[in-house]
């Protein structure tokens, strides 16, 4: 009677494990619906706990990028400057650029990967746009009026 017990025990034990952990382990989040605002060709930059969408801005010669919180409102749009010579280009940015970061102790950065390294690119000031550039101007006015 107690060998069926121990045996139900096992088996339910086994697969919650399975149903649980095997799943989560090189689980990778889809991306939320794109807003209605985000162009097509926007990527998804995120995971599970959120993320922004990033968007290279057609037609410039300079890396003038967009990036959307994940519900769509803009977050920055500037120029970004590359911390060193690079491959980026119109054609594989999708594949270079994986991040965003955003802070009031550094600089605005999109991070992109060449060959298994990290380089960022730089915000450029002024920007065209975004609420965090809202919040730059405003630190500067404060500043100044001191």
């Amino acid at each position: 009677m107690k060998k069926p017990i121990v045996i139900i025990v096992i088996t339910s034990f086994v697969l919650i494990i399975i149903y649980c952990v095997i799943p989560i382990k090189g689980y990778k989040c889809p991306p939320p619906e794109r807003p209605f605002n985000v162009p097509i060709d926007a990527k998804w930059c995120g995971d599970c706990d959120g993320g922004e969408w990033i968007y290279l801005v057609p037609d410039e010669e300079q890396y003038h990028f967009i990036v959307y919180m994940d519900w769509g409102q803009v977050q920055m749009d500037a120029i970004f400057i590359p911390d060193r010579t690079t491959t980026l280009s119109r054609e594989n940015w999708k594949d270079q650029i994986f991040s965003y970061v955003s802070g009031d102790s550094q600089p605005y950065i999109l991070g992109y990967e060449e060959l298994g390294v990290f380089y960022i690119l730089m915000c450029q000031y002024p920007a065209f746009g975004g609420t965090e550039w809202e919040i730059i101007k405003e630190k500067e006015i404060e500043k100044s009026s001191q």
